[in-house]
């Protein structure tokens, strides 16, 4: 009996000790990410050198702010950019994060011009962005599983 109560008390210490430890560590990385804001185009939104804590989610919606990996490669004059500990913890070669706002979702159309983003045919009312939007484009349907997005500081 003695033997049983100290066994169950052993695999008790262990449940309270490695499940917090599970919490800390191993959840965050499946839920959240971190990232840091590396240049000033999102004067008015946020700052540059900024931390970020994300949070890793399916449901994207416009005017969300996201960060997402791209096939560009990050390239010396990025590295120059950075603090001594983000050269430390990013490898050469590593993919570019760029972190844009979701201006339209699978299914809107989209046209620019003149400066304006009409979204399924209604003029958007951008307050985040510093500036009018260069260029004209013209989307007749985002597709599915695909998202336009851009950086409130526009050229």
């Amino acid at each position: 009996m003695k033997g049983d109560l100290r066994l169950l008390r052993k695999r008790w210490w262990g449940f309270f000790v490695i499940s917090p430890l599970f919490l800390l560590f191993a959840l965050p990385i499946a839920l959240i990410s971190i990232d840091n804001l590396k240049t000033g185009n999102w004067v008015g939104a946020l700052v540059e050198k900024d931390v970020l804590l994300l949070r890793k989610t399916q449901n994207v919606k416009k005017g969300d702010i996201v960060s997402f990996k791209t096939n560009m490669l990050i390239e010396e004059s990025d590295r120059a950019k950075m603090t001594f500990i983000q050269k430390l913890t990013t490898p050469e070669g590593a993919r570019k994060n760029l972190i844009k706002r979701v201006v339209a979702e699978p299914g809107d159309s989209l046209e620019i011009k003149d400066g304006k983003v009409t979204i399924n045919g209604v003029v958007s009312k951008e307050d985040y962005a510093v500036k009018p939007t260069d260029g004209d484009v013209k989307i007749d349907k985002i597709p599915e599983n695909m998202f336009f997005m851009m950086g409130d500081n526009r050229p």
